[in-house]
């Protein structure tokens, strides 16, 4: 069913229980996974280039067909994610979800809000706590 998923990873409380469900994917379908970091800055690019042994770490050990990317946002954390699961042809995307007060929900929104209103395939929110 789910034979490429995409998870985003910022090493927050959220990203790591998408991981959780992102091994439960690959452990139950078999599928590739690709682990996306987006970098605002050649800075950040950089700070999470060294975080990829930590997010393939917390993926799992026994997940064999997992990768690492880094791609560059002008801003639109939503729509580089986005793109990326476009250009590498996922079928499902997985992303943590921070908890923002009211004011900044409806001020700033969030990539996985705008994921949800334009992705072409599954996104599944995973929020920081049950």
């Amino acid at each position: 069913m789910f034979t490429h998923v995409m998870v985003s990873w910022d090493g927050s409380k959220g990203a790591r229980r998408a991981m959780d469900y992102a091994r439960a994917f690959a452990e139950r379908f078999d599928s590739r996974t690709l682990v996306v970091a987006v970098a605002g800055s050649a800075a950040d690019a950089f700070h999470f280039e060294d975080a990829k042994d930590e997010a393939l770490a917390v993926l799992g050990a026994g997940i064999a067909k997992a990768r690492f990317a880094v791609v560059r946002s002008s801003g639109d954390h939503g729509a580089s994610l986005r793109s990326a699961a476009h250009k590498a042809g996922v079928d499902l995307i997985i992303v943590g979800r921070r908890q923002l007060s009211g004011s900044a929900r409806v001020m700033l929104g969030g990539p996985s809000s705008r994921l949800l209103e334009n992705s072409a395939c599954p996104v599944l929110v995973v929020h920081e706590e049950d």
